[in-house]
């Protein structure tokens, strides 16, 4: 008799979780066009197909796949495949109509831990869909909407990373504890563990279950032939029709200590292999008779009173006593003793096993606490307390390409290219291959005027991937160090190509045209730079930098406070702002922002000799001297220094000390004579 359809579905399902397991897409994509030839009008069909698509890269196939059931909301997989190709096609209204028409299925979906080497869920959770939601919103330019998303996608999910540098990308102010802490419940709305802490409560919610769970599992062996028709409650919601089918478990390992199953391995046969009941092909495991024993020796839980009380009952009458109080009268036999006490050990070592997976849990979120509020801190330009939570990590972490690429643009931001390139050079010895942020490395260069360096790193990223805007980004520094503008620009253009949404090759690109003096095309390019990512701020610093070059101030202050307003830290953008201010004849305000630019970057050489001379424009010879003498310490082969150090003495009639610096400054420049006759600034003396 030939096989039906469905046991042929099933096979072909089999097969393709095996393609896809082993990384042979094509495979999975053969199989699954057949299986839906056998299933035309299965959602779970399409489902399977749309998914090996989309991770094949063919997104508008994947599209076109998903959409009949996707779109109208009927499978919670084809939505969600269906979106994540709209979010790479730019169709992204499309994308939150068919996550929105499925909200049953997913809110209130928690899958979190139930993911392992010999299982798996296929079908996305409610932090996983609330992180997609985010990212289609953020491109359909709703950033209000993303961070509401993102954010309740970290209350469901505190390892949610993608959230959490989502929130930080679009300048959200979130405080990580709210989210990340090991110390409180994320899961406000769920009961607290009897153990107490909040770890408690997200161990639970990470396991779906209580924790006497992970001690019945030690059981599992004893009963291993035993598994009961009485099953625990499905955490998960239950799903539209057709969406339920769960993929084949991965192939049984070889056998594991006790102590060693996971909480939610399946149960087995007397043979090693899985027991196929009903129970455990539709639903979850059932509860194995040993496990009710555990059950019963536990304190029961608040909320499932009843069913703990029933179940004593049952295992009461079963003994033929009518109270389970009566258990104390009666006399078990010495064997039954020692399995006793044998079970006893047993439950011992399984508690002491959930409290070092707690212990485990507490340490895995206050180190995703502590990366958080590093990069928190880096998004909003606190560099000094960024630097500071990434070396309070563990060094086995510090070490790590992410944590060291981070430490290096936030020595970069803070001008301390040494430091930054250190960082870099570590990064490039632990990971070679990597093309992220390897722009800021190339800048870095630049800025150090590593000529050699920095073609050399243009040259292997370019071996690396060509198509990378990194990689061609690299390369455009090398042109421009070598002050070939027209080249670079070709370079960043390509950059830009390869990704319209790379804001920092649109701002490089716009660096070029004001060195080449093309100010309208430098505006084209920050404006660009811009529309991809508002809040890079290096693109209104070049825009401020255009209108100034233009003499435009108001426009050039306007821009430059907005770059301020997102780096507040930097104390170049306050010392634009303070030229420009000074053009518009308010040195008062100019000597403020001079200022603070001093006490944000206190060994700035042109920011403290910009605030000497705001200072004699405003008649104050004193306070400028002192600011002088400390910049004559930090740079005293400067002539300019000298010359203006000279006027001043001369203002407060200290001649001995006038002539000496003006005899300093001759020796050192013979035309800042020149200089000093013709500066409109020093007359103010």
């Amino acid at each position: 008799m030939a096989p039906s359809t469905p046991h042929m579905a099933s096979q072909l399902r089999h097969l393709i979780y095996y393609q896809l397991d082993n990384g042979f897409l094509s495979n999975a994509l053969f199989l699954a066009q057949q299986l839906v030839a056998y299933e035309p009008r299965s959602a779970d069909a399409a489902y399977l197909l749309a998914e090996c698509q989309f991770q094949a890269g063919l997104l508008k196939t994947a599209y076109d796949t998903s959409r009949p059931f996707g779109l109208r909301g009927l499978h919670l997989g084809c939505a969600y495949v269906f979106a994540q190709a709209c979010l790479q096609l730019g169709r992204c209204v499309e994308g939150l109509t068919a996550l929105d028409k499925c909200k049953a299925a997913w809110q209130g979906r928690n899958s979190w831990n139930q993911h392992s080497e010999c299982r798996r869920q296929p079908l996305p959770d409610a932090a996983a869909v609330l992180c997609l939601r985010g990212k289609l919103w953020k491109h359909h330019q709703n950033l209000d909407q993303a961070v509401e998303c993102w954010a309740a996608a970290l209350r469901l999910n505190p390892f949610m990373w993608d959230a959490f540098s989502g929130l930080t990308d679009a300048g959200a102010r979130a405080q990580t504890t709210n989210h990340i802490n090991q110390n409180t419940d994320p899961f406000a709305s769920g009961p607290r563990a009897a153990h107490g802490g909040g770890s408690g409560v997200l161990w639970e919610r990470l396991n779906g279950s209580k924790a006497a769970s992970v001690a019945m599992s030690v059981l599992d062996e004893e009963a291993v032939s035993t598994p009961s028709a009485v099953g625990e409650p499905d955490q998960r919601r239950a799903a539209p029709v057709g969406q339920a089918h769960e993929p084949p478990a991965a192939p049984v390992r070889k056998a594991r200590s006790a102590a060693a199953l996971p909480a939610d391995a399946p149960p087995r046969t007397v043979s090693g292999q899985p027991a196929h009941s009903a129970s455990q092909m539709h639903g979850p495991e059932g509860t194995r008779r040993s496990n009710r024993l555990l059950l019963n020796s536990q304190p029961p839980a608040p909320a499932p009173a009843s069913a703990a009380t029933s179940k004593l009952h049952s295992f009461t009458s079963t003994l033929g006593l009518r109270d389970g109080r009566e258990i104390k009268r009666a006399r078990a036999p010495a064997k039954a003793r020692t399995a006793t006490l044998n079970t006893v050990g047993r439950v011992a070592r399984a508690e002491s096993a959930v409290n070092r997976e707690m212990e485990a849990l507490q340490v895995l979120l206050d180190t995703q606490a502590r990366l958080a509020a590093g990069q928190l801190s880096l998004s909003q330009f606190d560099c000094q307390t960024a630097l500071q939570t990434y070396n309070s990590l563990p060094s086995a972490l510090r070490e790590t390409p992410y944590v060291l690429a981070q430490m290096g643009k936030a020595c970069y931001e803070q001008a301390s290219y040494g430091d930054a390139e250190k960082y870099f050079v570590r990064l490039r010895q632990l990971a070679p291959s990597r093309l992220q942020d390897m722009e800021v490395y190339s800048t870095v260069l630049w800025h150090l005027k590593s000529e050699v360096e920095l073609a050399y790193l243009a040259r292997e990223l370019i071996d690396i991937d060509r198509l990378s805007p990194q990689a061609w980004c690299a390369v455009g520094n090398s042109f421009s160090l070598q002050r070939q503008h027209e080249q670079a620009l070709r370079c960043f253009k390509r950059a830009t190509q390869l990704d319209p949404g790379f804001a920092y090759a649109f701002t490089l690109q716009g660096h070029e045209y004001v060195a080449n003096e093309e100010f309208d095309k430098a505006l084209d390019a920050y404006r660009c730079a811009i529309a991809a990512d508002a809040r890079h701020y290096n693109a209104w610093y070049g825009l401020g930098k255009v209108y100034e070059k233009m003499g435009k101030w108001m426009i050039a202050e306007s821009h430059y406070a907005t770059a301020a307003q997102i780096n507040p830290n930097n104390a170049v953008l306050v010392c634009c702002m303070g030229v420009v201010v000074e053009k518009l004849k308010d040195p008062g305000r100019a000597l403020h922002l001079y200022s603070r630019a001093c006490a944000l970057s206190p060994g700035s050489a042109l920011t403290r000799f910009k605030k000497a001379k705001c200072l004699m424009m405003l008649h104050r010879p004193r306070e400028a001297l002192e600011e002088l003498t400390i910049l004559r310490d930090m740079a005293p082969e400067e002539a300019n220094v000298w010359f203006l150090m000279g006027r001043l003495y001369k203002a407060t009639r200290q001649k001995g000390e006038a002539v000496r610096a003006f005899t300093m400054a001759l020796n050192l420049d013979p035309k800042s004579m020149t200089y000093g006759s013709n500066d409109d600034n020093a007359t103010a003396t």
